[in-house]
């Protein structure tokens, strides 16, 4: 419980990894840390919790179960030098993890919990090469990396005018797009336009009506026009960006160009927000959909890669809801070509999904009835994990693990704040050398620069996430 909790027993302290932990999800954290520890073969044993408490309500066979894990644990550490390679520096400014932990870590990565590289439905994605995607404007080549064939460097960005004004080289690009929310659910605050105009946003006033307002703004940058036949895409799903603001009942007058929210939401967006932090007032508009300054469509299709969606609704989505769009975005996304003749991609990022507010986005854990994260990332091509940055990201790494019934690391990306540190870094290289995850996400909190201007620490420890001398 101590290493669940980080030294509390109380099931609502601050300290804990998800803070407000239920108790359930407090046992369901604590029997995940246990079967790590001990190692249970889930080849052996696919219910692995289930096995211990039933060794819990037998005592002899406890005895007899504990000796044979014991013995597992020895054969693991005899039989699997790697465990011991990569040993953390001793005079790290940061000591943490301990051995146990990267124990854990190197256990999670073993054969028991991967998937066949072509299980999911998106198979046009192959497992060639860790994606390293650096968040700036892409107007320099973020190539670094590129000399080495396991690494596909990325950039990824809200400014797409900027994109589109440089010489992209052969840069890949994925164009990042908040997926707008209800404001009148958990968390109401309104929605932001990019770039920013002064103070207006947007609100929606029904989770509908934001949910097409999020694919009308997918639709219109994958390139789509207002109206689309019908045929265009599977059963149901409206391509056009128009045709998908009708079916919710929105005008054609309240889909805006960027343009035309510049000049017009003076005098139009007049409805106040208050913004606590700041003593201020946002001025929001009411259900209008604003279109992207630029369109992702508009990139050389050598440079396109996908589109990364800001999936932090908070709004209390239900699970059928959030996956219902999801589909729809993924469909419009997929419908269109990218890098190398193949579709382009869908990218979830989230909030974490050990943490409170991920089951507000419709993304439910296993231990909920409402359990939908593994059928969330059948639909989508990469489902980030976004890890802590003030505690150990090894630890959150694995409390999201949990998540999953079946968890699939050919599809995860590791999103890599650099508040963290190096000794943070060499611990997770662990993960990513054993053909782990699909790649890692650069997020630039912490530093005044984006991609290209990394700080030589802060360079140094994405080199040793990707496994590569900078």
């Amino acid at each position: 419980v101590l290493a669940v909790t980080n030294g509390s027993k109380n099931a609502h302290s601050p300290s804990l990894i998800c803070p407000r932990i239920k108790t359930a999800s407090l046992q369901e954290a604590v029997l995940n840390h246990i079967t790590i520890r001990l190692r249970i073969p889930l080849s052996t044993q696919p219910r692995p919790k289930e096995y211990l408490i039933d060794m819990h309500n037998s005592p002899k066979r406890y005895l007899v179960s504990l000796l044979l894990c014991t013995l597992f644990a020895a054969f693991i550490q005899i039989s699997s030098p790697c465990l011991a390679e990569d040993a953390l520096d001793a005079s790290a400014a940061n000591p943490r993890p301990s051995a146990i932990a990267t124990r854990q870590v190197e256990w999670l990565n073993r054969e028991a919990y991967r998937s066949p590289a072509n299980s999911s439905p998106s198979s046009h994605l192959r497992r060639q090469a860790i994606r390293l995607i650096l968040n700036g404007d892409c107007t320099k080549d973020y190539a670094f990396a590129q000399t080495n064939s396991q690494i596909r460097t990325e950039c990824s960005t809200q400014n797409m005018v900027a994109a589109l004004s440089a010489k992209q080289g052969s840069q890949l690009i994925d164009q990042f797009i908040w997926i707008p929310r209800y404001n009148g659910g958990h968390n109401n605050k309104p929605n932001p336009i990019f770039p920013a105009v002064n103070d207006y946003r947007v609100q929606y006033l029904t989770i509908p009506i934001s949910v097409c307002a999020g694919e009308s703004i997918i639709s219109e940058t994958m390139g789509y026009s207002g109206h689309e036949p019908a045929t265009k895409l599977p059963s149901g799903v409206h391509a056009g960006y128009l045709d998908i603001t009708e079916s919710c009942g929105l005008p054609d007058t309240s889909v805006w160009s960027y343009s035309q929210f510049v000049a017009e939401a003076s005098p139009k967006c007049v409805t106040p927000w208050p913004v606590q932090s700041r003593r201020s007032l946002y001025h929001t508009c009411i259900n209008i959909v604003v279109l992207p300054e630029a369109r992702f469509s508009d990139l050389k299709k050598s440079n396109r890669s996908g589109i990364i969606i800001d999936f932090e609704r908070q709004d209390g989505i239900g699970s059928s809801q959030a996956i219902a769009e999801l589909k729809d975005i993924v469909a419009l996304v997929h419908g269109k070509i990218c890098v190398s003749d193949s579709p382009c991609s869908l990218d979830l990022y989230t909030n974490r999904l050990d943490g409170p507010m991920a089951a507000y986005n419709g993304i439910f854990g296993k231990a909920s009835a409402y359990a939908d994260a593994d059928k969330i990332m059948d639909i989508v091509d990469h489902f980030d994990l976004l890890l802590s940055s003030t505690s150990d990201p090894s630890v959150s790494f694995i409390s999201q693990l949990g998540q999953f019934e079946r968890p699939r690391l050919g599809k995860m990306q590791i999103i890599w704040d650099m508040r963290n540190t190096i000794a943070d870094a060499k611990m997770l290289r662990r993960i990513v050398a054993r053909d782990g995850p699909a790649g890692i996400q650069v997020w630039m909190n912490g530093t005044s620069a984006d991609g290209h201007q990394l700080s030589p620490q802060a360079l140094e420890s994405v080199c040793i996430l990707i496994g590569i001398s900078c």
